[in-house]
């Protein structure tokens, strides 16, 4: 698959997904690195303290994810003041079929019918498609974690027939990556991306965009 940035062509090549398990369910409550005690006594949630003090004493020093898998049962829905919006959500885990690609880095896809989402990574892909993307950690359900991983994994997880392209940049620095991103969000317009890169069009694309060649 070729995309285009001004006068840049860039090849995506597929790669093969392993796909290791469908429609994992709560995986919030396998959290246990804080109490809800510690959890509320934390910057994050600081605002809950009162009413888990009040409501929940007695299940103060229970393990957070352990607690908030007890009030989903009891369908108390406080449980989801811990959680971001894609938090209690079903997921899939993943990873690379080819391992060659494992330690490159650069620019991914992700595709079915047409192009849903164009992200970066400038670590490995390895840590990027298979750790963030491919194994959803039961830390980054909350608030404090991290939304995007929960976000694309449940939709992956809804479109099991995903396709994912690779491109490879190693000869790039990391911020030339990033600025390739943001081009190519903004021209592709990818509807799994966030609006805040794609509501807005470069002016001048064909100049801005060949400088970073």
């Amino acid at each position: 698959m070729e995309l285009y940035c001004g006068d840049l062509t860039f090849i995506f090549q597929m790669m093969r997904l392993n796909f290791i398990k469908f429609n994992i369910q709560n995986t919030f409550k396998r959290y246990r690195e804080k109490t809800l005690r510690e959890a509320v006594e934390s910057r994050e949630y600081n605002q809950l303290v009162n009413k888990a003090e009040k409501s929940y004493s007695a299940y103060l020093d229970m393990p957070l994810g352990e607690f908030l898998f007890k009030l989903k049962k009891r369908e108390d829905d406080f449980y989801l003041d811990f959680l971001h919006s894609n938090g209690d959500t079903s997921f899939c885990k993943f990873k690379l079929k080819d391992t060659n690609y494992n330690h490159k880095k650069g620019l991914y896809l992700y595709h079915t019918n047409e192009i849903k989402y164009i992200g970066k990574a400038t670590e490995t892909f390895q840590k990027r498609i298979n750790s963030n993307y491919g194994n959803i950690s039961p830390k980054n359900c909350y608030k404090s974690g991290r939304p995007t991983n929960c976000r694309i994994n449940h939709l992956i997880n809804e479109n099991q027939s995903i396709q994912l392209y690779l491109c490879v940049l190693t000869e790039k620095s990391n911020d030339e990556i990033s600025q390739l991103e943001t081009k190519l969000i903004q021209r592709y317009n990818p509807p799994w991306n966030l609006i805040k890169y794609r509501t807005s069009k470069v002016k001048n694309d064909s100049h801005n965009e060949s400088s970073l060649s």
